[in-house]
C-alpha cells in the first residue's frame, strides 16, 4: 500500500460519514498522506486522534456508538489496521468510566476479536478479553437483571424477582472488605432517604458464612426484622451455586446495581455518589409524571357527568386499560390524582365517584401499585370517612376535651339537634361566621339546639384567650395532640369553617351550612 489507511479513513469519513469531522481533524488526517504503513503502526497518534474527534460528533447513545464503531473499523481493508482501530475503541469504551459504555466494549470484543475476525493484540491476550466479556455481558444497562435465588441468614429462599418494589438496589458486599465498611453508612443513609420512592435493597453477602451474615445484620439493624423494616433483604449463597460473581461482575466488593420494577438494569457498578445521582434523576422523572397527571385529571373529568354510573365507566375504563398496558408509572400517577381530586370535593356525588374509582380501578390491583401505604391505608381510610360522613349516617365519635381539660362526650346531652362548628382561631372566614352565628344563637338556644364549637388547631393557650376575648356563648371543645390527626381523618374538615347538623340520634342532617342555612333548617 503506497498510502496509509489513515488517509483512506480520513477521506471516507469526510465524504460519507453522517457525522462529519471538523475541518482541523480532516486536515490532520490528510497530512498523514505521506506516512508509511509502518510509521502509522508505530506512531498511531494521528489515527487515534481522528477517531476520538469523530466519536465526539456521535450521540452518546449505545446504539449510535456501536454503529459508529462498525463504521470506523469498516473503513480499512487492512486487517492489521482494523485490529488497531477495534482495539483502540475497545480500550476507550471499556475504561471510559461512563456507565453503559461497557456494552460497546463487549460488542467490539464479541463481534471482532472473540470470533477470530480480527487479531487481538492487547495485554493479557484473548483470555483476559474473554474474561471481561463473560463477566460483563449478563448485566449491562438496559438488560433484564439475571435472576438470583439466594438464601437469607435463616436459610429461607429469597428470589430477586420476588421483590415487587419500584426500585431494587442489588448490593454485593463482604463484612471484611475495608471499602464496604467505609461506604456502608452512606449507603444506609441513601436507602432511608429514598424509601419514599418504594425502594428496597437486595444485599448479597459474598461469603458463605451465615453466622457472619447474622452478626452483621444484628450489629447494624438490631435484628433481621429490623433490617426488613428498613427495606434491606440480606441474602447469601450457602452452596456457591448461583454464579453471581460471573452474572454481575463481582470480581471485587462492593459492587452495586440499580434495577427498576421490571428488573431492568438502569445503573451498574455504582458508588454511593452515582447511586444518589441516579435516584435523584428517577425521583424527578416520577415527580414529572405526577405533575402531568395533576394537570390532566381535572380537565379530563370535566368531560363526564360524574353522577352517572355509565359516564363513570366511560371515564375510567378506557383510561385504565390504556395506562396499565403502556405505563404502570403513569397509571399510578393518574389514578392517584383521580382519587385525590374527587374525594376532596364538597359534592357527595363526586365523593361517590372517588369510591367508585377506588373500588374498581385501584384496590383490585395491588400488584400494580408502588405506594403500598396509599393503597392499603390512605384509600380505605378515605372511603371509610366518606361513607361515615354521608347525610343520614351516624356522626363519627372522637375523644374531645373542654376548656378545663376534662374529657367530654358529644352524646352526653340529648338535644333535638346538635350543631357542630369546626373552626380555628387563625381562620379569616371563621371570624365573620362566628359573628353571624352569635346573632342567631339565642334563638337556637330557645329551640334547644346544642351548639358545640370544635377547635381544629393545637394552641390551647391561644384558644382560652379567644374564648374570653370573643365572649363565646356556646361550648368549645378541642382534641389533644395525639388524636388531632384522628379528628381530620374522621370528619370532613379539610376546609373550615365546617358545620354538621345532627338530629337527636346523632345522625347527620346536613353539612357545610352557613348561618342563613342553619337558620332555615333549625328555626
Amino acid at each position: 500500500m503506497n498510502r496509509t489507511v489513515v488517509i483512506f479513513l480520513g477521506i471516507i469519513l469526510m465524504i460519507t460519514s453522517p457525522h462529519c469531522l471538523p475541518a482541523k481533524e480532516r486536515f490532520d488526517i490528510i497530512r498523514a498522506d505521506q506516512s508509511s504503513q509502518q510509521e502509522i503502526k508505530s506512531t498511531p497518534e494521528k489515527l487515534y486522534r481522528a477517531i476520538d474527534n469523530y466519536l465526539l460528533s456521535v450521540p452518546a447513545e449505545i446504539d449510535s456508538l456501536i454503529k459508529a464503531c462498525d463504521y470506523l473499523i469498516g473503513q480499512s481493508s487492512d486487517t492489521t489496521t482494523k485490529s488497531m482501530i477495534a482495539g483502540y475503541l475497545f480500550n476507550q469504551f471499556s475504561t471510559s468510566g461512563v456507565m453503559g459504555y461497557e456494552s460497546v466494549a463487549i460488542f467490539i470484543a464479541k463481534n471482532y476479536f472473540l470470533n477470530s475476525r480480527l487479531k487481538w493484540n492487547g495485554e493479557g491476550g484473548l483470555a483476559l478479553l474473554r474474561l471481561y466479556a463473560e463477566f460483563n455481558e449478563n448485566s449491562l444497562i438496559g438488560m433484564s437483571a439475571p435472576e438470583l435465588q439466594l438464601s437469607g441468614a435463616d436459610l429461607r429462599p429469597l428470589s430477586l424477582r420476588g421483590l415487587t418494589e419500584r426500585y431494587t438496589i442489588i448490593y454485593f458486599f463482604d463484612d471484611e472488605c475495608p471499602l464496604c465498611k467505609e461506604r456502608f453508612g452512606g449507603l444506609k443513609e441513601i436507602a432511608e432517604q429514598y424509601r419514599y420512592l418504594n425502594l428496597t435493597i437486595y444485599a448479597v453477602f459474598t461469603r458463605s458464612d451465615s453466622a457472619a451474615l447474622s452478626k452483621f445484620i444484628t450489629d447494624n439493624f438490631g435484628s433481621a426484622g429490623g433490617a426488613v423494616e428498613s427495606g434491606w433483604r440480606f441474602v447469601f449463597d450457602p452452596g456457591s451455586t448461583s454464579d453471581f460473581h460471573k452474572l454481575y461482575n463481582v470480581l471485587k466488593t462492593p459492587q452495586m446495581f440499580l434495577v427498576d420494577s421490571e428488573k431492568k438494569i438502569i445503573g451498574r457498578e455504582l458508588d454511593n455518589k452515582a447511586l444518589k445521582t441516579l435516584l435523584d434523576a428517577e425521583a424527578e422523572k416520577i415527580a414529572y409524571y405526577y405533575s402531568q397527571a395533576e394537570a390532566f385529571v381535572p380537565k379530563y373529568l370535566e368531560i363526564f357527568n360524574l353522577g352517572d354510573s355509565a359516564d363513570l365507566k366511560d371515564a375510567f375504563t378506557p383510561l385504565f386499560e390504556r395506562l396499565t398496558k403502556e405505563s404502570r408509572e403513569m397509571y399510578n400517577a393518574v389514578f392517584y390524582n383521580i382519587f385525590e381530586h374527587l374525594w376532596v370535593q364538597d359534592d357527595q356525588k363526586t365523593k361517590d365517584a372517588a369510591i367508585y374509582a377506588a373500588k374498581n380501578y385501584i384496590l383490585p390491583y395491588p400488584s400494580l401499585w408502588y405506594d403500598k401505604k396509599f393503597l392499603n391505608e390512605r384509600v380505605p381510610a378515605v372511603i371509610t370517612r366518606i361513607e361515615s360522613n354521608r347525610v343520614g349516617s351516624e356522626a363519627p365519635t372522637i375523644k374531645l376535651y373542654n376548656s378545663k381539660g376534662r374529657l367530654v362526650n358529644l352524646t352526653g346531652r340529648r338535644s333535638p339537634h346538635t350543631l357542630l362548628y369546626f373552626f380555628n382561631t387563625g381562620c379569616a372566614i371563621c371570624k365573620p361566621f362566628t359573628f353571624e352565628l352569635k346573632q342567631i344563637y339565642p334563638q337556637l338556644k330557645k329551640k334547644r339546639v346544642r351548639v358545640v364549637a370544635i377547635y381544629t388547631g393545637d394552641q390551647k393557650d391561644e384558644l382560652k384567650e379567644y374564648i374570653k376575648a370573643e365572649k363565646i356563648p356556646w361550648e368549645v371543645f378541642y382534641s389533644l395532640d395525639n388524636n388531632r390527626i384522628e379528628l381530620f381523618d374522621k370528619f370532613e374538615i379539610t376546609n373550615i369553617p365546617q358545620t354538621y347538623i345532627l338530629d337527636k340520634e346523632r345522625k347527620i342532617v346536613s353539612k357545610g351550612a352557613y348561618p342563613p342555612e342553619i337558620k332555615d333548617t333549625l328555626l
